[in-house]
């Protein structure tokens, strides 16, 4: 189908071939749901669908999923103008990036400091809801359930620091 909208009996389509800015359409198996790539790089979905690109539980391919800004630009998440390699934006006071571990939930996050919009923390946790270790660039930080060393790998107090202090 040339020059309009996918539907159950024409899987695929282009758009905008005769002006605008063309457009690829692959239509789903249910509904009114689609994929789209355009001519200006856009790829999504319609009616805000999930987008998976890679692996997912059906399809169990292999190899990388890669982003490759051809060493001169930049990746961004949640933002439409990056300003490094990678960009991460969030809202205020929430984590902007977080780990876990496969059915043990979360174990770190860094983001917004809960007690000032304007500057950032790490937090690691245990057993994904205990903060053990907490670095806010404004407010209190701690370490807690182990101890610390300075110049050391293998502190025996609470806070251990080797070498000689100024």
């Amino acid at each position: 189908l040339v020059g309009g909208q996918s539907t159950a009996s024409a899987k695929f389509a282009f758009l905008n071939v005769a002006g605008g800015t063309p457009t690829a359409s692959i239509s789903a198996n249910s509904g009114n749901i689609a994929t789209y790539l355009t001519g200006t790089g856009q790829l999504s979905t319609t009616n805000r669908q999930s987008l998976t690109i890679g692996n997912n539980s059906t399809n169990n391919t292999t190899g990388n999923v890669l982003i490759n800004p051809n060493g001169t630009g930049f990746v961004g998440i949640g933002t439409q103008t990056p300003l490094t390699r990678l960009d991460v934006s969030a809202a205020d006071n929430t984590q902007a990036i977080s780990w876990r571990n496969t059915g043990l939930g979360i174990l770190g996050s860094l983001g917004g400091d809960s007690t000032s919009y304007n500057s950032g923390a790490l937090t690691l946790y245990k057993n994904a809801d205990i903060p053990l270790t907490y670095i806010s660039a404004n407010g209190s930080s701690y370490f807690m359930g182990g101890n610390v060393g300075i110049g050391d790998t293998g502190p025996d107090a609470f806070l251990e620091v080797l070498g000689t202090t100024e």
